[in-house]
């Protein structure tokens, strides 16, 4: 049953690239065709996935003046490449993945 879900997510986000017609960014030349010009490619889900797995979460941690300590979850800001991935798929990150919480 995983493997399926599995398997429609990674289909799902295969057509959602494909309409927003996202392209891979290829910064180097392959040595192997001298200097002629690399040809970007349509971008795949493996792709899509790593450049937004590298995406960071962290957690702030304040402590009050009663002793208690408020934890705060916040995600990162993207960078250019990933920002790029999220407008082109209609994705917006969220500032904070859970409430607020005191420990």
């Amino acid at each position: 049953m995983i493997c399926v879900l599995a398997y429609a997510l990674w289909k799902t986000l295969d057509q959602l690239a494909k309409q927003a017609r996202l392209q891979t960014v290829i910064h180097k030349t392959d040595p192997r065709y001298g200097q002629a010009a690399p040809q970007s490619r349509p971008m795949s889900p493996e792709a899509i996935l790593r450049e937004l797995g590298k995406i960071k979460l962290g957690d702030i941690h304040l402590e009050t003046t009663e002793g208690q300590a408020i934890v705060l979850s916040r995600v990162a800001r993207p960078d250019a490449e990933q920002a790029r991935i999220l407008a082109a798929l209609g994705l917006q990150l969220p500032e904070r993945l859970s409430p607020d919480r005191l420990l």
